[in-house]
């Protein structure tokens, strides 16, 4: 079995889990992943007025830490 170059940042390694399950199964999962990730990036986006790594890219452009949090109207 060949190894898979983005096994230390996969969740499911296409080696190993991925053929033991079956389609539908692996559906439901990415489904289930999929619903969680609109879940947390409403959150974050009501919330915040960036996101983490356009946060840490503009700081360092920039120069300076910029406000993370949306302005109070």
């Amino acid at each position: 079995m060949p190894i898979d170059p983005l096994y230390p940042v996969s969740l499911i390694s296409t080696g190993d889990l991925i053929d033991r399950l079956s389609l539908a199964t692996t559906l439901a999962a990415a489904l289930v992943i999929f619903i969680g990730q609109v879940i947390v990036s409403r959150w974050w986006l009501r919330n915040f007025a960036y996101g983490p790594v356009e946060w840490i890219l503009r700081a360092v452009t920039i120069g300076r830490v910029p406000r993370l949090r949306h302005q109070p109207l």
